[in-house]
């Protein structure tokens, strides 16, 4: 989307499902560190989840789901917030 930020659509996912699919996620990418020549570099992954709601437009969508991100890293990164 920008950055380092992407999309994941889930389609016909309900939010608890892509909340359990983004912990996954998270918790894979926590344990599996970048090997960067000779250096073991932690990774961690803030995630954002908004489950589309009937008649909302795209952009009010990924308003959500950008603002649950931002909640997850000044809570201190490395974490899912749905709403």
């Amino acid at each position: 989307y920008g950055g380092e930020e992407f999309f994941v659509i889930l389609p016909n996912a309900k939010l608890q499902q892509a909340y359990i699919i983004a912990e996954r996620f998270r918790l894979d990418l926590a344990r599996s560190p970048a090997l960067i020549e000779d250096r073991s570099i932690q990774i961690t992954a803030s995630f954002g989840i908004a489950e589309y709601q009937p008649g909302e437009g795209r952009e009010a969508w990924i308003a959500r789901a950008d603002r649950n991100m931002y909640v997850a890293k000044e809570g201190g990164r490395n974490r899912v917030v749905a709403e």
